[in-house]
C-alpha cells in the first residue's frame, strides 16, 4: 500500500470557477513537502481539496485509500489539518483545544481515556507549548495559538499532516522549533505537507516540493532542483543568487 499523499490530474473550485486544473503530485511518508506558489496560486484550495473541503475532480489517495471511499471519521484519523488562522472564539484553555484534537477516536459522550490524555500531553510537549496548558486560548499571542494549533494537529495521532502557512505569525526561534518538529515527525515516517511562501525557509528545511503557478503544478522533486534559479524567474519573476546563502531581486535590481 502507498503511503503518503497521492494526487492524480486533481481539480478543484468555488462556485463553478476552476483554481486547480489537472494537479498531479506526491507527497511521501518520511519527508516534508512544501507546497510553494505565488498568491493565487491554489495552495490552500489544493489543501481544501484533500479534505474533502471542496469539490474535486480526479484522485486523491491517503496512504492508499481514496478519500471518497472514508468517511468522516476515517479521514479525520488518517489527515491533520492546521490553519493558517482560526475562527475559534471559544474561551477554552490550550489544553481544551488540543484535547479537541481527539474527538475522531470516541463518541461524543465517551470520557476522557488513558490513551487521549497521553497524546495530548504529548502534544503539548512536542509543540512546546505544555506550560502554557491552563492559559486560555483567547489571551495567547498569534505565534503561540499557532503552536496550540498544531499541538491540536498532533494529537489527532494522524500520519498525515497539512499545514497552511504555519510559520508566517512566528519569530526566528519559533520558525526553527515548529521545523524541528515537522522533522522529527517525518523522520517517524509521517508524511507532512506544507504551505510555505519563503523560498529561502523552503530550501533551509523541507525535502522535496511541490510549485504550483495559476492552479497548475510547474515543478515537483526534490526541493533544491525544484526552486533553480530559471523555474524562479519564470514563475516569481525574480532572480535568484546563491552564494554562502540564497537572496533574490527583482529583475531590474541584477542588471
Amino acid at each position: 500500500m502507498s503511503k503518503g499523499l497521492i494526487l492524480q490530474d486533481v481539480s478543484a473550485g468555488y462556485r463553478g470557477e476552476r483554481v486547480l486544473r489537472g494537479v498531479s503530485a506526491e507527497a511521501k511518508s518520511g519527508e516534508v513537502t512544501a507546497l510553494l506558489g505565488p498568491n493565487g496560486s491554489g495552495k490552500s484550495t489544493l489543501l481544501k481539496a484533500i479534505l474533502g473541503l471542496v469539490e474535486s475532480e480526479g484522485s486523491i489517495a491517503i496512504n492508499g485509500r481514496n478519500i471518497r471511499e472514508m468517511t468522516p471519521v476515517e479521514r479525520a484519523l488518517e489527515v491533520a489539518y492546521v490553519p493558517q488562522r482560526t475562527q475559534l472564539m471559544a474561551r477554552l484553555s490550550v489544553e481544551e483545544v488540543v484535547e479537541m484534537g481527539r474527538f475522531a477516536h470516541r463518541g461524543p459522550l465517551a470520557l476522557r481515556s488513558v490513551d487521549d490524555r497521553e497524546a495530548v500531553e504529548g502534544a503539548l510537549e512536542s509543540a512546546g507549548v505544555a506550560e502554557l496548558a491552563q492559559r486560555s486560548f483567547l489571551e495567547l499571542s498569534g505565534g503561540e495559538r499557532q503552536r496550540v494549533l498544531l499541538a491540536r494537529a498532533l494529537a489527532t495521532g494522524s500520519r498525515v499532516l497539512l499545514l497552511d502557512e504555519p510559520t508566517s505569525a512566528l519569530d526566528v526561534r519559533q520558525v526553527l522549533s515548529i521545523h524541528q518538529v515537522l522533522s522529527d515527525l517525518a523522520s517517524e515516517g509521517c508524511c507532512i505537507l506544507v504551505v510555505l511562501h519563503g523560498l529561502t525557509e523552503a530550501l533551509q528545511f523541507a525535502d522535496s516540493a511541490v510549485l504550483l503557478n495559476q492552479g497548475e503544478v510547474q515543478e515537483q522533486g526534490e526541493v533544491s532542483r525544484v526552486l533553480r534559479p530559471e523555474v524562479i524567474d519564470r514563475v516569481y519573476g525574480v532572480r535568484m543568487r546563491s552564494g554562502e546563502g540564497w537572496s533574490f531581486s527583482l529583475p531590474e535590481e541584477s542588471e
